[in-house]
Formats: C-alpha cells, structure tokens, sequence
C-alpha cells in the first residue's frame, strides 16, 4: 500500500533514522494521526496524537496537494517533556505555518510545470 515515508530529520532530537519511519496512508489505525490526516485533508494539522511522545506542539504540513494529491508531508514539532503544560501552538504561529503551507504548494506546482 501507499505509505509516507522519512526523508530526513533535522534539529537536537533525531529519536531515529528518518529512513526508517513509514506511515501507511490507509491504515484504519492511522486515519487520525495528524500526518496522515495533513495528506489526505490537504490542509496543515496542529492537533492530534505526535508521532514522537516528547514531541509537542508540533504541525503536520502536506506539501505539493493545491491541484493533485500531496506529494507528502512535513512534520515538525517541539521536544517536550510529557510533564510539561505547554499550550499549543497559538494562532499567529498556525497562521505563519498556513502561508508556509501555501507557499510550499506554490513551489511544488511550479517545480511540476517546468
């Protein structure tokens, strides 16, 4: 089946390779998780269960979906501490990662023209 998976990983926190992470699109268990959910709704996710369990706040980014399916999805979040009361990520920054969304969507219809 059709699956994301890990490019690269960047930042102080690598809890594994990249490589190695694959998310199979139509798992019924996985339907929720927000990079799933990023792909297949084509439209950023700020809330959900992480992927990794110190990561929070985090985003789901679906990359290339304004005309046709995504061609994936980035995710990025904050290391945290389960402890920790942190808020989510507040409006002004969902704002920015909304235009970031768009503006990566622009590149990857741009980059499929050429």
């Amino acid at each position: 089946g059709r699956e994301l998976t890990g490019r690269m990983a960047l930042g102080a926190r690598t809890p594994t390779d990249a490589k190695s992470i694959r998310r199979f699109l139509e798992a019924p268990e996985l339907m929720n998780a927000p990079d799933v959910a990023a792909f297949h709704g084509r439209a950023v996710k700020f809330f959900g269960e992480p992927l990794f369990a110190d990561g929070w706040p985090f985003a789901a980014i679906p990359i290339g979906g304004e005309r046709a399916e995504p061609i994936g999805v980035l995710y990025a979040d904050i290391v945290s501490s389960p402890d920790e009361d942190i808020p989510p990520l507040d409006n002004r920054t969902q704002a920015s990662l909304n235009i970031l969304a768009e503006l990566l969507d622009d590149a990857a219809v741009q980059a499929q023209d050429s």
